[in-house]
């Protein structure tokens, strides 16, 4: 039997979940190996894939004979504490500003003994872009919150030739990184 990945990565905004989630994904259909990420169970409401009411069970959900993530797993802060002290060669932890390659991982044929990761920047382009469909399919918004982006948009597309949308982070970069980032409004 293949041994499951673990994302175990606990921090961060949506966006620093989200992808690289998205590449363990994707890494998961490559190595059909089953991925876990129990730290994801609190965004899990607004995607189709992660969403039990949108979803159902969540086999049901992808394409046949694609492994899909369960959210869920009993007791994984303290596995993923045994296995940091007794199965350190299992456990792949970078720190917030360090790559994890896991395709690199993958070529030296270091990836297959690992089954723990905490990593914001956990990446595997190939499969990123193998899997986008799964991807794109899999966080895509719910339905009510698609809907009420696609009437805020036509609202806003209406007497313009041109519509720019400009995303503004005021929660957390009012603080990351000393405020650097971090513009008013007016």
């Amino acid at each position: 039997m293949t041994s499951a990945i673990y994302y175990v990565h606990d921090a961060g905004g949506m966006c620093n979940r989200l992808f690289p989630f998205a590449h363990l994904l994707a890494l998961s259909q490559e190595t059909r190996r089953p991925l876990f990420n129990p730290v994801f169970g609190h965004l899990a409401e607004y995607f189709v894939g992660t969403n039990p009411q949108y979803c159902g069970n969540l086999a049901q959900c992808g394409e046949q004979g694609r492994l899909l993530p369960r959210l869920s797993l009993p007791a994984w802060r303290i596995r993923f504490k045994i296995s940091r002290h007794l199965a350190r060669h299992r456990v792949a932890i970078r720190t917030e500003d360090e790559l994890l390659d896991l395709e690199q991982m993958q070529t030296s044929g270091q990836l297959p003994a690992v089954q723990w990761i905490s990593a914001l920047y956990a990446i595997h382009n190939a499969a990123f872009q193998k899997h986008r469909d799964l991807i794109r399919s899999y966080f895509r918004p719910i339905p009510p919150i698609e809907s009420a982006v696609k009437q805020h948009i036509a609202a806003a597309r209406q007497n313009v030739d041109i519509l720019v949308g400009v995303h503004i982070r005021h929660g957390d970069y009012a603080t990351h990184s000393g405020g650097y980032t971090f513009f008013e409004l007016d």
